[in-house]
């Protein structure tokens, strides 16, 4: 089946969609790591000793590895929409091309 403009359309703004809820989740991952960085600074004055320490050393890798997803999940968005502008425009350069050979009376084909 053939795309017409408006099916490219839908299809980049939904792609598009779809980047964005990426970008969501990244900021409540941000979020997250936040809170978690304001327990973290509240633990020493409540809890103190080898334990405590370990705990908090659990919390810094769970608080860079928060960080680390939420980074990478708005790389993923960044090179959605990227590939979604390049595919929609190529889709509307060759939508463009064959109006203009069915308008000019190209196709072969006599």
């Amino acid at each position: 089946m053939e795309k017409n403009s408006f099916m490219i359309q839908m299809d980049f703004f939904n792609v598009n969609q779809q980047a964005e809820q990426l970008d969501v989740i990244s900021r409540k991952l941000l979020q997250a790591k936040n809170k978690l960085n304001q327990v973290r600074t509240k633990i020493p004055t409540a809890w103190r000793g080898d334990n405590a320490d370990a705990y908090l050393r659990k919390m810094e890798i769970q608080i860079n590895e928060t960080e680390r997803i939420a980074a990478s999940l708005q790389k993923v968005a960044e090179v959605v929409r990227g590939v979604a502008k390049q595919t929609y425009e190529a889709e509307n350069e060759a939508l463009e091309r064959a109006r203009n050979r069915f308008d000019t009376g190209g196709g072969g084909g006599r």
